[in-house]
């Protein structure tokens, strides 16, 4: 028995007992009842996190990971993924509205003054919200 192989043993265990929770892996997969509800709950946390933040980059993210979860009912997590998404999907993909790219993109620009960035904020905040494709669509024509 090698001292590097129980070694490698220890920190696998403590990789499945620890930390693959923590990146969003589960143990076994969900039944779809369950992934529902589990799904249901994230997008509730973070919509209430979207409608609290102040910040332009969490706002950002927010709305992306909202807005991709609804369309394309994908849950995606983590900012490189999400500005990759925003940077070669939102694009290419009708069903997200060329409005709301540019808004999003406006939005994680720095070229901006204070009023219209309020402006831009509560506009992507309701992009972030909406329930479907439809009422995105419905959302970017109210201007």
């Amino acid at each position: 028995d090698e001292p590097g192989k129980h070694r490698l043993d220890l920190f696998l265990h403590h990789l499945s007992e620890t930390c693959l929770t923590l990146v969003g892996i589960p143990f076994s997969v969900l039944d779809k009842k369950t992934e529902r509800k589990v799904l249901a709950a994230r997008r509730e946390g973070i919509l209430n996190r979207l409608e609290k933040s102040q910040d332009k980059e969490e706002i950002l993210m927010c709305a992306i990971i909202l807005i991709m979860h609804q369309v394309k009912n994908m849950p995606i997590a983590g900012t490189d993924t999400a500005n990759l998404v925003m940077n070669r999907l939102f694009e290419h993909d009708k069903k997200i509205p060329y409005g709301a790219t540019e808004a999003l993109r406006s939005l994680k620009s720095t070229d901006f003054d204070e009023s219209s960035s309020l402006h831009l904020i509560a506009r992507v905040k309701k992009f972030g919200a909406a329930k479907n494709s439809k009422a995105l669509a419905a959302v970017v024509d109210e201007k």
